[in-house]
């Protein structure tokens, strides 16, 4: 599956099942090639459902926040998430302990 595919219907669950609250707060969820910036109180659940309805095995990413350093560089706070074959999607990377509405380990 294309991850434009992917992460489109990301937005249309984020859309179709959740309300976006004023002055929401949003991450950037990422695949290798792209990135789309989704509502925190609705990236997690839709990741999930998504991951699952397309049967993604590949590594993604949310993007809580990014801060540039003085080289250039750049520090970001983020969890990677997987689906497995069982067809539970698991956090398998965490570099932040900054969490999002929903999000856990397992799901």
């Amino acid at each position: 599956m294309n991850a434009n595919i992917f992460l489109k219907r990301i937005k249309e669950y984020t859309k179709k099942f959740f309300q976006v609250l004023p002055n929401a707060e949003y991450v950037r969820i990422e695949t290798m090639q792209e990135s789309v910036f989704v509502p925190a109180n609705s990236g997690f659940p839709a990741l999930v459902l998504a991951m699952k309805d397309c049967l993604w095995q590949y590594p993604v990413y949310i993007i809580y926040k990014e801060e540039s350093t003085a080289d250039g560089g750049s520090i970001d706070s983020y969890s990677a998430y997987k689906l497995f074959p069982d067809g539970f999607a698991r956090r398998t990377e965490r570099n932040s302990s900054y969490r999002i509405y929903g999000e856990r380990e397992i799901s």
